[in-house]
């Protein structure tokens, strides 16, 4: 018992807090899994073009020692678009959008699952769904596009067209309809995944006094 103290004291690195601040420097969003610390850092924090690192680290690694794999995203330049998305019914997956392109990211190893170049859409709204996941531009947009989340197989494209429309939200599913809010013209659209048929709804966005309460 002395001799695993003993190790665990010779072992052991304190890290100061300014290191611990300095790693947070450029972090854009963090997961945690079972066994994983996932981090999203930007690259570079000049003007240009973004880039993301996404590093894999172990649940127990609470001080970002030990980088046990890493991903790199290409560089985007102004007008296109960079996220990482996590997957509600596997913490093994992250998606991570690159502009037209969207992967599968296997959070245990770093490896990529699948990749998909999607010429339709740059996808920017998303939604995952019982092993479905929905895309569609956050601007403007014309398809809905279904992947399989397992294969990245395109399952199903649905005709969506909100005209005049810039900030456009996957906001739930309903049953067969999928929910579809559009915050600059304040309509909710149902959209029914099987037939296409859509229904709107106006509805009017309303901020109330204890919103800036703290």
């Amino acid at each position: 018992e002395n001799e695993i103290k003993k190790y665990k004291e010779d072992n052991y690195t304190e890290v100061s807090e300014d290191t611990k601040s300095d790693f947070w420097k450029g972090v854009i969003k963090s997961y945690v899994t079972t066994d994983r610390n996932i981090i999203v850092r930007q690259k570079n924090n000049e003007k240009g073009p973004r880039q993301y690192v996404i590093y894999g680290y172990d649940y127990n690694d609470h001080d970002y020692e030990n980088v046990l794999w890493s991903y790199e995203t290409k560089k985007i330049y102004e007008g296109e678009y960079l996220d990482t998305l996590e997957n509600p019914d596997n913490e093994d997956i992250l998606f991570v959008i690159e502009d037209e392109k969207i992967s599968s990211l296997d959070t245990k190893t770093g490896k990529i699952n699948w990749s998909i170049k999607l010429s339709e859409i740059k996808p920017s709204a998303f939604l995952v769904y019982e092993g479905k996941l929905f895309l569609m531009d956050y601007y403007h947009t014309e398809d809905i596009l279904i992947l399989d989340v397992a294969t990245g197989k395109l399952l199903k494209s649905l005709n969506f067209k909100s005209l005049d429309s810039y900030e456009l939200y996957l906001t739930g599913i309903i049953g067969d309809e999928l929910i579809i809010t559009d915050y600059s013209s304040e309509t909710i659209y149902s959209l029914n995944v099987n037939t296409g048929s859509i229904k709107e709804s106006k509805i009017t966005f309303a901020i109330t006094e204890d919103f800036y309460e703290e």
